[in-house]
């Protein structure tokens, strides 16, 4: 078996432990640390080495902790820098601790009393799962896309052929139903992503882009200023990125899962916005190749998690 040979079953493995439930996110972590060594991506290297021995008190440690749902004090310094492992112990012990006490049974004089204060522990409990579940859940889907990209850049190439041909079958015709002027942005993007001259792959991940900016305007008619993002942070709404973030956190974040996915399509956002705009000069083909991905990904994502509905002006 070859590197690359290699490389795609590490990933699939992944993708299938994510799809089947049939892996923690500590086992996740463990595995998606060697696919991104054998890769060389350095970036979701770093991260993952915090995960599986904590974050610390630096800059980077700390944006990148925010980001799967930990928390963290900017006026005390306090933070959730434990690894991966130890939220899923914390869960452990959590339900541990909650059969302990729904086995309790008030009795005496302050047995009403003891019963308040016996549903107040269940419910900090069931408060702290929940917290740490979200962080699980959050570290699983951003593995799951790593995963994902590395699987079909490496098993169909620079143009992923499978992917784009599996989603033009299915959620895709739900979005060009909503929106048939994309149907002609997916062939440029279509005609151009093998291009072997830069023109060409500009032309590409400029198209990739565009998707973006028209749905944004399509499906964000309202005029608010600000948007508070569910996760507290407020994001200014004066240019096309911030409209699809808070489109999507707006049509998505309803649930755990639905949260985690928006997180995971904020930084497809981003992606596609930063790499689609540097198409403008020059763009590599490994970075077109995770731009047509993106998009991708994201369209699938758009039709499958949202009702594609336009948020009306208040």
């Amino acid at each position: 078996m070859n590197k690359n040979q290699e490389i795609i079953k590490l990933a699939k493995e992944i993708i299938d432990d994510v799809e089947l439930r049939r892996a923690s996110a500590g086992d996740l972590v463990s595995k998606a640390s060697r696919l991104a060594s054998l890769v060389n991506d350095s970036s979701i290297k770093e991260w993952l080495n915090y995960e599986k021995y904590g974050f610390s008190n630096t800059a980077s440690s700390i944006n990148l902790m925010k980001k799967t749902g930990r928390t963290y004090n900017e006026q005390t310094k306090i933070g959730m820098w434990g690894s991966i492992y130890t939220q899923e112990m914390l869960i452990d012990n959590a339900l541990a601790e909650l059969e302990v006490i729904k086995s309790f049974k008030p009795s005496g004089t302050y047995s009403a009393l003891q019963f308040q204060n016996q549903l107040q522990q269940v419910k900090t409990l069931n408060l702290s799962i929940n917290t740490y579940r979200r962080i699980c859940t959050i570290v699983t889907s951003s593995i799951q896309d790593f995963a994902s990209k590395i699987y079909y850049s490496y098993k169909f190439g620079q143009k992923a052929d499978s992917l784009i041909k599996k989603y033009q079958e299915t959620t895709l015709k739900a979005i060009i139903k909503y929106f048939p002027e994309l149907k002609e942005s997916l062939e440029v993007i279509e005609n151009n992503s093998s291009g072997a001259n830069s023109r060409q792959r500009s032309a590409a991940g400029l198209e990739c882009r565009n998707i973006l900016i028209n749905l944004s305007n399509k499906l964000w008619k309202n005029n608010q200023k600000e948007y508070k993002c569910r996760d507290g942070q407020t994001i200014k709404i004066q240019n096309e990125k911030n409209k699809l973030i808070a489109y999507v956190d707006i049509k998505m974040g309803n649930t755990n899962e639905g949260k985690a996915k928006a997180k995971k399509l904020f930084g497809v956002i981003h992606e596609v916005f930063a790499l689609g705009g540097k198409s403008k000069r020059n763009i590599h083909e490994t970075e077109l190749s995770t731009t047509i991905i993106d998009i991708y990904v994201f369209l699938n994502d758009l039709a499958t998690y949202t009702d594609l509905k336009p948020l009306k002006r208040v």
